[in-house]
């Protein structure tokens, strides 16, 4: 099997990226339904700067052009998540669809083609409008894992061969699953108990 020389080649590209990367993982990944408003306001942030920075930059071709829109549209979009509610929930499945993506083809030593990511992305936005509440921590659970594991690849040494590519997929299914029992257990029980007797 074809294995990529390291899982960081599409993480962060520097140390305070990286130690970016793996604060908001943890965020995300054990407090993501109890901090749902902030974690939409990130997650809108990020997506919204990245389509309006590229789409900018692609016409353009300027860096400081793209850089400006994007935080514009960052910001933007930061608002937007947290004000239409259904918006926020469908981007974050996307993330969760995105980071499966990335993965899949990692695991074949193969980039990530732009419709399959795109159509994962699609899916995990509708999924979680539909399974909102269970896939709120599931989606968080995991997009926080994934930041935490490209996050941490970058700070750590590594290797080409094949076994590090199997700790990072290890490492993302392990956080993910915890993420998930932390919040169901701890950080999201009280407010999940909450929504539960407000619906009966």
């Amino acid at each position: 099997m074809n294995v990529p020389m390291s899982i960081s080649a599409v993480g962060p590209l520097s140390i305070v990226g990286a130690l970016l990367a793996v604060a908001i993982g943890v965020l995300y990944c054990f407090f993501g339904y109890r901090l749902f408003k902030i974690i939409l306001g990130i997650a809108g942030f990020i997506w919204g700067a990245g389509l309006v920075g590229g789409v900018v930059f692609t016409l353009t071709q300027s860096t400081v052009i793209a850089i400006i829109a994007g935080v514009l549209g960052g910001a933007l979009f930061a608002v937007l998540a947290v004000v239409l509610y259904y918006i926020g929930v469908f981007i974050l499945g996307a993330y969760l669809g995105g980071a499966l993506s990335i993965f899949i083809m990692a695991f074949f030593g193969l980039a990530t083609p732009v419709w399959l990511f795109l159509v994962l992305a699609i899916a995990g936005g509708v999924v979680a409008v539909i399974f909102k509440r269970f896939m709120i921590i599931v989606a968080s659970a995991f997009v926080g894992a994934w930041a935490i594991v490209f996050g941490v690849s970058y700070l750590i040494p590594k290797s080409s061969g094949g076994a590090y590519l199997y700790i990072a997929f290890a490492a993302w299914l392990v956080l993910g699953i915890t993420g998930m029992v932390v919040q169901y257990k701890v950080t999201a029980k009280k407010k999940l108990a909450e929504e539960r007797r407000k619906e009966s």
